[in-house]
């Protein structure tokens, strides 16, 4: 190895430093070729003849095996190798090259000194360690990461590796999911898309009233949002505030306008924004528990705070043109989503 002769060169001149080398195989070809010996690999270079260049890893083979390998080889042919020192491994194999075209170009030479033995073992362990901090370099970054630390990284953002899927393709999704906006409503359609395959829609819910009479029962729970245009609803059950232009719409009608209010007392929270995240089913058994769960996971963690979501499925179109006053009992929806949608939870 060329580290082999580096640290041979530090030792002090009492050491006999030279390889006490032997003549290990000759090899020819029949066309021009040339070899190379360096850091436990043998390769060769053709030109012409019948065969073809290619590369042997020493530390895989004695010197018997070796001989026995090249013989093989369409094109070469091995006339001598040492046969006392043919079960030593391959590595012994002095690094240098040679032309077989050149006087004695087809020798390669071996050691037999012990010093060279042990000076070779530990400059193979610290080559090895070298390659091995750059490898560990790499892992500390998520597009050169690989195998286990791949996964790793992926651990971070809960992106676990798909059925097959190769660490390039991988750690890409990571980098994209690091990168990702997600608070906006296009954003969370595609990280919902990329990470269950289901698609859906996200609205943010409009705010303007249409002077719609309150309903006689306020119900303030997880389940049952109202939804007020105007001053903070401050009043009791029963109430007309079409003057101060408050609306108000129960849970499980998708609404045509109004700002989100929450509290089980009037006046408990201040404005609260919902959304809508929509289903094109008309049945969500459709989509599996678990899938649910997980789309209710990504959109708690990925909304924006102080926001609110309501799920919904579509039933089909309606006609918009409501003339009744309490939104509240009807199966209506008007504004901007000309449909029908019922309110539904995800657990």
């Amino acid at each position: 190895m060329k580290l082999t002769t580096k640290l041979l060169g530090y030792l002090n001149k009492v050491f006999n430093t030279k390889p006490d080398s032997f003549l290990a195989i000759r090899v020819t070809y029949d066309g021009q070729m040339t070899w190379t010996v360096a850091d436990r690999l043998l390769s060769f270079k053709i030109a012409g003849g019948t065969g073809s260049d290619f590369e042997v890893d020493l530390s895989q083979y004695t010197l018997f095996e070796l001989a026995d390998l090249m013989a093989a080889k369409t094109g070469y042919s091995v006339p001598y190798y040492d046969v006392d020192q043919g079960s030593l491994g391959a590595t012994v194999l002095i690094d240098s090259s040679g032309d077989i075209d050149t006087s004695n170009g087809d020798h390669l030479l071996g050691y037999s000194s012990l010093l060279w033995v042990l000076i070779d073992t530990a400059a193979k362990e610290l080559k090895d360690a070298k390659d091995q901090i750059i490898e560990m370099l790499k892992q500390m970054v998520i597009k050169t990461s690989e195998g286990e630390w791949a996964d790793e990284w992926g651990s971070y953002p809960r992106i676990p590796r798909l059925s097959a899927e190769t660490d390039l393709d991988y750690t890409t999704r990571i980098i994209v999911e690091f990168l990702r906006i997600r608070s906006n409503n296009l954003a969370l359609e595609q990280l919902i898309e990329d990470q269950t395959g289901v698609s859906v829609s996200i609205k943010d819910l409009p705010w303007k009233g249409n002077n719609i009479l309150l309903s006689n029962t306020l119900n303030h729970n997880l389940n049952s949002m109202v939804y007020v245009v105007g001053p903070k609803f401050t009043g009791g059950y029963v109430a007309l505030f079409t003057t101060l232009g408050i609306t108000v719409f129960k849970a499980g009608i998708f609404p045509t306008g109004g700002y989100p209010y929450w509290g089980l007392q009037a006046n408990d929270n201040p404005l609260v924004c919902a959304f809508a995240v929509i289903f094109n089913v008309t049945n969500l058994n459709t989509l599996s528990l678990a899938t649910r769960q997980t789309i209710a996971r990504i959109i708690d963690r990925s909304k924006q705070s102080g926001t609110i979501p309501l799920y919904f499925i579509s039933v089909g179109l309606l006609d918009t043109n409501v003339s009744g006053d309490l939104l509240n009992d009807q199966n209506h929806v008007a504004g901007p989503l000309a449909g029908q949608y019922i309110q539904v939870s995800l657990s």
